[in-house]
């Protein structure tokens, strides 16, 4: 009994809801149109929908209930299944006629049935009452047409609305924006056609009638960028960019600032060892690689083996993350995960040996610390030792690097640039269109950075003497590296230099900085590379003393270079490098000395010319009073501390 209660009082309910959905009411309209829509919005406005049926007859129009059966499902035999997938078909028999008068009118007037469904609680399900007013269709076409993602779209216009709209509404609406802004064209001439119109350089390749194979392209800024200063190549490649599942091999490099932006980028068919080959190729042809120091890459032997087929000299860094997850992986099926930790240590501290000897001795060492899973450290001879002048720390510090040992900034950007692509099913000239969003707002904002640490740096570096010609000149990632090795020299003044700060990041290393200090001297634009600086400058009248500064930029402090000899009275004097050597030899030669007119003397002999001895440079009164008040390290701190260190520093001094 108490069931059929229920279902009594649910009959009820559901009839009081019919009766709720009122049908409109018999009115006559001058015209058709009118008649149709005022019938409609009375509809929405009490909680149901109808849609038009009756063909071309203008003298008859039929609307009935957007749940009534469809009108080929009602001319042709169809099974339960297939009247199930239809979500909005039902069997609402409701329906209003419009028909014409004698008089000329329209009148309209329902056909006495009611609905035989409830009210539904939204009306966000009928595409009809999501339609856009006037002002809210006239911005989400303008936002859609400047590439805005759907969802920040959706979010726009739903403010303020009672029945919200979709994301799918927004989708609809783009692919009939891009499908009116093709014009009828194919996908490969809009393509060209967006290239040639924002000036890129691309090249492209397809198969005769058939798809696109190769395409690449590089915006002219960021060409402009990269062939300003020597600097490092990031090569990676991303995925679901496009429907065709093509993968884009990205281009990417490093500012002076130490950010990393896009370069180019190259839609390939695949990932074999030609198709990066071709990459390449067309980036050595287009851009070049004569400004790169290294190309830093994943263990992808077809990205090693184009690198070298194209570019042979090219030096190669594989990614150190990439190197040690897969170690990781690998160990992780063998030991325990305490164990795995300490293996994990000892190796990375393995890879960092400063020398080869060093570096075999270690993993030697590991080895039989290790020597309970054989198979993996044949996984480590078998894969990664072949490259180890790749990744280990002895090889790659004889090259510059500036410091990039792994891919993680490509990774970043590959992110940022996802961001920018509207849907990983998106074709190639869409994909082209939000690309080139991405790489007008990456350099506006790399503009941004270089103007701003043109005009101002932090407080603590602009009260550092030593540093005062190179502010404003070079980026502040440079000047803190400056600024570490000077604290290094104020706290431990006899730790030994090994210079290769020189070599791997075109910057001077501490024995320079000290040897700089003694003088009084500044640094200059000599003495740092070129990929440090913020813009080009003319470096010929930038320094007060070229000659010393260009002098300077050799590493001074090595073992075999300081050892003190013995020479007659006790005195001692300090080696001088070879190299420092020949190069004062060859300034001699290109600058000989003015010729002294002997007068006094009545016997002229042209071979014995008087040389000007070469003075120190000597600090004036004003650079010691400023040196006192404000210098980073104070005189105190210059002086000896032992015998040993005296010795060192008069033999730095002896040195012109």
């Amino acid at each position: 009994m108490h069931d059929e209660q229920l279902e009594e009082d649910l009959e009820l309910e559901i009839d009081n809801q019919q009766v709720s959905l009122l049908p409109p009411p018999d009115t006559e309209y001058t015209t058709m149109d009118t008649a149709i829509k005022e019938t409609k919005n009375f509809a929405i406005q009490h909680g149901y929908v109808l849609s038009v049926t009756g063909g071309e007859n203008e003298q008859k129009k039929i609307l009935q209930c957007r749940h009534a059966p469809h009108r080929k499902s009602m001319q042709r035999s169809e099974t339960a299944e297939q009247q199930q997938r239809k979500s909005m078909s039902g069997t609402c028999p409701f329906k209003v006629y419009v028909r014409k008068t004698k008089e000329g009118t329209f009148r309209t007037h329902w056909n006495g049935q009611h609905h035989d469904h409830p009210k539904p609680t939204t009306m966000a399900m009928y595409h009809q009452c999501r339609s856009l007013d006037e002002d809210q269709d006239i911005l989400a076409t303008k936002l859609l047409s400047e590439g805005a993602v759907v969802k920040e779209v959706v979010t726009i216009i739903n403010k303020g609305r009672e029945v919200p709209i979709a994301p799918k509404d927004m989708s609809n609406r783009r692919q009939a924006l891009e499908k009116a802004r093709n014009a009828g064209r194919p996908p490969i001439q809009v393509l060209l056609d967006n290239l040639e119109q924002e000036h890129w350089i691309y090249v492209v390749e397809y198969e005769p009638n058939g798809p696109l194979t190769h395409l690449f392209l590089a915006h002219p800024d960021s060409i402009t960028r990269f062939q300003f200063a020597p600097t490092v190549v990031f090569l990676d490649a991303t995925y679901k960019t496009n429907k065709y599942g093509m993968p884009l091999l990205h281009f990417c490099s490093r500012t002076a600032t130490e950010d990393c932006y896009t370069v180019a980028f190259a839609f390939l068919r695949g990932e074999a060892e030609s198709d990066i080959s071709w990459a390449l190729s067309q980036f050595q042809e287009r851009i070049g690689f004569r400004n790169t120091f290294c190309i830093l890459t994943d263990r992808a032997l077809a990205q090693i083996n184009a690198i070298h087929n194209v570019v042979p000299e090219m030096k190669i860094v594989l990614c150190r993350f990439h190197l040690l997850a897969a170690v990781k992986a690998h160990f992780s099926q063998l030991v325990d995960l305490e164990t795995l930790d300490d293996f994990m240590t000892e190796f990375s501290n393995t890879i960092d040996q400063p020398s080869k000897t060093r570096f075999e001795a270690a993993f030697s060492e590991l080895e039989s610390k290790y020597k309970s899973i054989p198979q993996g450290f044949e996984y480590l001879r078998k894969t990664w030792l072949p490259f180890s002048i790749h990744f280990c720390k002895f090889a790659i510090d004889t090259f510059t690097h500036l410091g990039q040992y792994t891919t993680s900034p490509a990774e970043g950007l590959h992110r940022v640039l996802k961001a920018y692509i509207l849907s990983s099913k998106s074709k190639i000239p869409s994909t082209q269109r939000c690309i080139s969003n991405y790489v007008v707002n990456q350099e506006n904002e790399l503009k941004r950075k270089i103007e701003t640490e043109i005009f101002g740096q932090p407080g603590y570096l602009r009260d550092v003497p030593i540093l005062k010609k190179l502010l404003g000149k070079v980026s502040v990632a440079c000047l803190r590296y400056l600024y570490t090795n000077l604290k290094a020299i104020k706290a431990h003044p006899e730790d030994h230099c090994d210079c290769k700060i020189h070599t791997t990041h075109q910057l001077p290393c501490r024995c320079v900085l000290s040897k700089t200090l003694r003088k009084g001297q500044k640094l200059t634009l000599l003495h740092i590379g070129r990929c440090w600086w913020l813009q080009a400058f003319d470096i010929d009248v930038d320094s007060e003393s070229s000659s010393d500064a260009a002098g300077m930029l050799e590493p001074l402090t090595q073992k075999e270079l300081y050892k003190e000899k013995k020479i007659k009275g006790g005195s001692t004097k300090a080696q001088v490098p070879r190299a420092i050597r020949i190069a004062k030899k060859l300034e001699k030669k290109q600058k000989p000395f003015p010729k002294i007119d002997n007068t006094t003397n009545k016997r002229n002999i042209p071979h014995r010319q008087i040389r000007p001895h070469s003075v120190p440079t000597a600090m004036t009164q004003m650079d010691r009073e400023e040196s006192d008040t404000n210098s980073f390290l104070p005189m105190s701190l210059l002086m000896p501390f032992d015998k040993k260190a005296k010795q060192r520093m008069d033999a730095l001094d002896n040195i012109d």
